[in-house]
C-alpha cells in the first residue's frame, strides 16, 4: 500500500493519493472538514452542531445525535441505527443495535444477559 499526502500550511489535509487511484480532496471552513471528494475515498459532505459534534457524516451517510454530555446518544444510516444510554457520569450503560442490546457493568460486558468479558469467571 503506497499513500501520498499533501497538507495545507495550517497542517490540515489538503489531498490524499492511495496506490495510485488519485486524489481524494479535502475541504475546510476554518479548521472543520466540510467534504471530501475525489478518486481515493468515498466523497462526501460534514456538518458539526455547535459544540463541534460531528452532526453528518456524508461519506458514510450516518446521521448522529448527542446528549447533554456531548456523548453519543444516536447514530443513524439508512435501515440501520444504534441508541447508546449513559449514566449521568458519562459511563456507558446499553447499547442498542436492530434487535441486539449490549449492557455494560462495572467494566463487564452483557449481551442478551450473558456476561462477554474473558475476566468473568468461569465455571
Amino acid at each position: 500500500m503506497k499513500e501520498a499526502l499533501t497538507y495545507y500550511p495550517d497542517g490540515n489535509i489538503h489531498t490524499l493519493s492511495r496506490d495510485g487511484k488519485g486524489a481524494s480532496t479535502y475541504s475546510y471552513s476554518s479548521n472543520w472538514l466540510t467534504g471530501i471528494s475525489g478518486a481515493t475515498l468515498s466523497s462526501g459532505t460534514y456538518s458539526y452542531d455547535a459544540n463541534g459534534n460531528t452532526t453528518r457524516d456524508g461519506r458514510t451517510n450516518t446521521t448522529l445525535a448527542y446528549n447533554v454530555l456531548n456523548l453519543p446518544r444516536t447514530a443513524t444510516r439508512t435501515g440501520q441505527g444504534i441508541t447508546y444510554t449513559y449514566d449521568a457520569a458519562g459511563s456507558k450503560l446499553r447499547r442498542v443495535s436492530g434487535t441486539e442490546t449490549r449492557d455494560y457493568v462495572d467494566g463487564i460486558e452483557y449481551s442478551g444477559g450473558a456476561s462477554t468479558s474473558s475476566t468473568w469467571p468461569k465455571g
